[in-house]
């Protein structure tokens, strides 16, 4: 047996880099740089075998097929997300309709696509991407006087993750960790976003979020101490002091930690002097 790459991807995008100038003064000075770029890919061949097959209209056609395994489909981007589609949890009075697939209230409901009372691959749909198509950087430059601010704004969106966690059937979560503030349904407490604690998880589906997110990435401040200044005390020829922040805050939708790690990402504070004597 041989390796060699037999498939065939397509990438669409751009970058736009843009520098601008907002304001020059003698005290005051502001600069701004934007990157934004978007890259879409798309699979035309996987392995260029193609088969007789029946197509959506009941003809039988010769055509490659899809590599359902690795959620690799012809015509689609290589990170879509392939899998079932939740319609928030079953509640109290719907018993019966939750029994018929072997759950409970509390338990998540997984849309049965075809309707034929059966859940398995068939119901999977597309429902977006892994990973994101847009990134954007935007830096933003301050002179004010003898003190300088840097302002470093970091995006990616057009992507969804998925997780497990709002099943809350987790054991090691449920009994030795509690890092996350997770909605969990009760009788009393019918949210459809969280399921009870030890719920089903039918067919290991995931709960699918947006991961799309703004981030204050970096807060630096910074104070050249005139030279002047310097002289009359004998600091030497060069002083500036500088505090920075790093991972400032996120704005985002996803439930899990920080969007990019899933876990935890910690806030960096840091404190020097430069000196030129």
């Amino acid at each position: 047996s041989i390796t060699t790459n037999v498939g065939s991807l397509k990438n669409i995008g751009f970058d736009l880099s843009v520098h601008s100038s907002n304001i020059q003064k003698p005290n005051f000075v502001w600069n701004s740089n934007l990157n934004l770029s978007y890259n879409n890919n798309q699979i035309i061949s996987l392995t260029g075998e193609k088969i007789e097959m029946t197509d959506e209209n009941g003809n039988t056609v010769l055509r490659e097929p899809d590599d359902i395994d690795n959620g690799w489909f012809i015509g689609q981007n290589k990170d879509v997300i392939w899998d079932f589609e939740l319609d928030g949890v079953y509640q109290i009075g719907e018993e019966d309709e939750a029994a018929q697939f072997g759950l409970h209230p509390g338990d998540f409901k997984i849309v049965d696509q075809n309707s034929d009372g059966v859940i398995n691959s068939d119901d999977k749909i597309f429902q977006g991407l892994r990973k994101n198509p847009w990134y954007m950087t935007f830096t933003n430059s301050f002179q004010i006087k003898d003190f300088d601010i840097g302002v470093i704004l970091l995006s990616k969106l057009g992507y969804k993750g998925g997780t497990d966690y709002p099943f809350n059937n987790r054991q090691e979560y449920i009994k030795n960790h509690n890092w996350f503030n997770l909605p969990y349904w009760t009788p009393n407490n019918p949210v459809n976003n969280g399921a009870r604690i030890n719920s089903i998880r039918l067919g290991n589906a995931n709960y699918y979020e947006s991961k799309s997110y703004l981030r204050v990435q970096n807060i630096s401040v910074g104070y050249q101490v005139p030279a002047s200044l310097l002289n009359r005390l004998k600091l030497g020829s060069s002083v500036r002091f500088s505090f920075t922040v790093e991972n400032v805050g996120v704005l985002s939708d996803w439930i899990i930690g920080d969007p990019e790690s899933d876990q935890e990402m910690p806030r960096v504070f840091s404190f020097s002097i430069n000196t030129t004597l």
